[in-house]
């Protein structure tokens, strides 16, 4: 096992990060439910696609999520405190989030401690917006074949968090042909997060080969189709 997944997992070990869970958990990130179209997850390891919906969704998934998993996130969030807080306070509460830049600042300082604590214990596979993403693939390779899904938000989420997606990143196609090229299909999951229901919509599977039979590895055809089921799931009304 790589020596990131083993230190990961001793720091959701440390009593830290075992204080600072159960007080997000019994504050913040009540258990949501998951509410399945076809079946459930029936296969393991896979890809599961969500929204992001800001800070809610890494965490419940971190939480409550059925199988072992480890998500994508940013790189950011998995260093160091100062850059923890300079990613808080520029880019998800002032670029994202639209608070004004004095604002962001008092907020991020006071969350930046928890946060840092927080995501030093959440299995979070850091991605990169250059060439280390490919570091990125290989984490995430080697945590499929140990048995683990792997969760990505592909949504772009530069100009803030939206209820209908615009558009989705390519990512985790990137990802599903790296285990095809190495025979491996891979099972897509779809799932929205109705925030005010806190509930997980999931879709029936998808398996990449058959997307990559309609559309070869065409990356933005397949998250259009990505996109649009996602979308197809925001206003889905469970009985």
């Amino acid at each position: 096992m790589h020596e990131y997944f083993i230190n990961k997992e001793k720091k959701r070990k440390k009593i830290s990060f075992r204080i600072t869970q159960f007080f997000a958990k019994l504050i913040l990130y009540h258990r949501p439910k998951f509410i399945f179209l076809g079946d459930s997850f029936i296969e393991s390891p896979f890809v599961l696609l969500s929204n992001h919906v800001g800070s809610k969704v890494g965490p419940k998934i971190d939480n409550y999520f059925p199988h072992k998993q480890y998500m994508w996130g940013t790189y950011e969030m998995t260093g160091k405190l100062k850059d923890v807080r300079k990613y808080l306070v520029h880019i998800y509460y002032h670029q994202k989030k639209k608070v004004p830049l004095f604002f962001a600042q008092i907020i991020g300082t006071i969350f930046s401690p928890f946060a840092y604590m927080y995501y030093q214990g959440i299995r979070l596979i850091p991605t990169y917006p250059d060439s280390r993403f490919v570091h990125s693939i290989s984490l995430s390779l080697e945590a499929m074949n140990n048995g683990n899904s792997i969760t990505i938000y592909p949504e772009d989420s530069s100009e803030g968090y939206k209820d209908v997606l615009t558009k989705l990143f390519s990512g985790f196609v990137i990802l599903c042909e790296a285990r095809r090229r190495k025979g491996m299909d891979t099972l897509i999951y779809v799932t929205y997060y109705q925030k005010k229901k806190n509930r997980f919509i999931v879709d029936e599977p998808i398996s990449y080969q058959s997307l990559y039979e309609e559309y070869k590895d065409d990356r933005d055809l397949i998250a259009e189709k990505m996109r649009l089921k996602m979308n197809a799931l925001k206003d889905y009304k469970y009985k």
